[in-house]
């Protein structure tokens, strides 16, 4: 048997509501990858039947009719009706015998593609028996044996009690995303934490289409949860850039964009002499201290005031069409 292999465990373990939104993402990309979503799918209108059901049937030939017996005299209605049958069942049995051989290479060919997809469901199916807590799993089980029990029916139990509405999930989600970018002004915060915990955020919000991470307020938001402690040059430097651009009639940075700059740029910033990324390192950005190593443009005293690198200002020019005289490059 073609057996797919075995998916690895997640970190997260479906126990109730709050796991839902990290769980079922999951689910459907595994399924995805696999091409049997629709077999897990709990949002169809109609439940697929369970594979096993759906194994093909071997091409049986079917028995050689009885030719009836000869009449000695003038054919009856019913002898003639007889012999019709049986003409009609022997080209039946023949055209069968003819190609039957070719219904066996068709039937191998389908059999390996069931083989391979019942393989790949009961892989689904056996992540979902690991990655659901028995305290769910075990009643809707019990539930299920009295109708339909496949993987999907089992993912559409599951997702009556534990899914929130989507207008909940967004009101939550709503409230996070803003209450991490004022955690960044806050000055407490890890940068890479908190950076990685935005970009997860961010890509939720995304999915949701919030209007939080939508056009230039949400590029200004973000840019001013950094200027507050994290990187207050570099975000003044890029919002003024970017609201140059606009009054000019150039294109402007979304905030993916001004992501994947601030991105560069902490890379940068470690790779030339940063000592990490935690809260008060990270603060040449700010100009409250500087890295060791030295100092910018031969000063010989006072914190470097830290920009765009190169990298980032590179990017930052592809996208909005500025040169490097409008930018101090670091050392």
């Amino acid at each position: 048997m073609d057996h797919d292999p075995k998916i690895p465990a997640p970190n997260v373990i479906l126990h109730a509501h709050k796991d839902w939104h990290l769980w079922f993402p999951l689910l459907e990309k595994h399924s995805r990858d696999r091409g049997v979503w629709e077999y897990i799918n709990p949002d169809v209108d109609t439940l697929m039947p369970a594979i096993e059901s759906l194994e093909p049937v071997y091409p049986a030939i079917p028995p050689e009719p009885v030719k009836p017996t000869s009449p000695t005299s003038e054919q009856t209605p019913e002898q003639q009706a007889a012999l019709e049958e049986y003409n009609h069942k022997k080209a039946a049995y023949q055209l069968a015998a003819k190609n039957h051989e070719e219904d066996v290479r068709v039937y191998k060919v389908l059999c390996n593609q069931w083989v391979r997809k019942a393989s790949k469901i009961a892989n689904i199916n056996e992540w979902i028996n690991r990655t659901v807590s028995q305290d769910l799993l075990l009643p809707i089980t019990m539930q299920l044996l009295r109708g339909i029990s496949t993987p999907q029916a089992v993912v559409r139990e599951l997702k009556k009690r534990l899914s929130p509405s989507d207008s909940n999930t967004k009101n939550l989600l709503r409230i996070q995303y803003r209450a991490h970018l004022e955690k960044a002004k806050t000055g407490r915060s890890n940068v890479d934490k908190w950076f990685n915990d935005w970009q997860a955020l961010y890509a939720k919000a995304q999915a949701f289409e919030l209007h939080e991470v939508k056009g230039d307020l949400a590029v200004t938001d973000f840019l001013d949860a950094l200027a507050a402690k994290i990187a207050p040059d570099w975000a003044h430097n890029l919002r003024q850039t970017i609201t140059t651009a606009s009054a000019m009639g150039q294109p402007t940075m979304s905030l993916d964009d001004v992501a994947r700059v601030f991105n560069l740029t902490m890379q940068e910033h470690e790779a030339s002499g940063g000592k990490g990324r935690s809260t008060g390192v990270f603060s040449t950005f700010g100009g409250e201290s500087a890295p060791s190593g030295g100092n910018s443009g031969g000063s010989t005293g006072g914190p470097r005031k830290y920009c765009f690198n190169r990298q980032s200002l590179a990017y930052m020019g592809k996208m909005v069409g500025y040169s490097g005289r409008l930018f101090r490059l670091t050392s």
